[in-house]
């Protein structure tokens, strides 16, 4: 059986769930549970605001479904609001290594990374993307900064 909570599954005979504490009524959710579906409530629960709910249901589906890249994405771009930029250059590299032409994926990665100090890695990400988008002003712009950023530490 599977929490309607959070998703994760639960042994028959207990009447709570071991992983967020929601009491069980019967009959639980299918097993064949719809990640596109869940991934899509994240989705509503993110643009509505309630971004720690969009965060479980992201979870839930990459914890599911691991080769969902979107969810990987939008937990990772959560990450990095939040400041977990650990936590975000793992998500955010796991879908970009699921879907490597996902844009916002690699443009968030370039930002976790500069945000890490990892300037060069950031360098290296945002040459790479403008290889398959020349015309990506976002990346161009990234990549200004990133350059004018490195010069004022090598003067130091």
């Amino acid at each position: 059986m599977i929490c309607t909570s959070c998703y994760n599954q639960v042994p028959d005979k207990l009447r709570f769930c071991t992983h967020c504490g929601q009491l069980i009524s019967y009959p639980l959710m299918d097993v064949t549970v719809s990640w596109t579906s869940i991934y899509n409530q994240g989705c509503r629960h993110y643009n509505s605001g309630n971004i720690t709910l969009a965060r479980q249901h992201f979870e839930a589906v990459v914890q599911h479904n691991p080769a969902h890249h979107l969810s990987w994405y939008n937990l990772g771009t959560i990450y990095l609001k939040d400041g977990l930029l650990d936590k975000a250059a793992v998500c955010l590299l796991a879908a970009k290594q699921l879907n490597p032409y996902h844009i916002p994926s690699r443009l968030n990665l370039a930002a976790c990374l500069a945000r890490q100090k990892k300037l060069d890695a950031a360098v290296k990400e945002l040459r790479d993307l403008l290889q398959l988008d020349p015309g990506n002003t976002q990346a161009q712009t990234a990549l200004t900064k990133l350059h004018s950023l490195r010069s004022r530490k090598m003067e130091k």
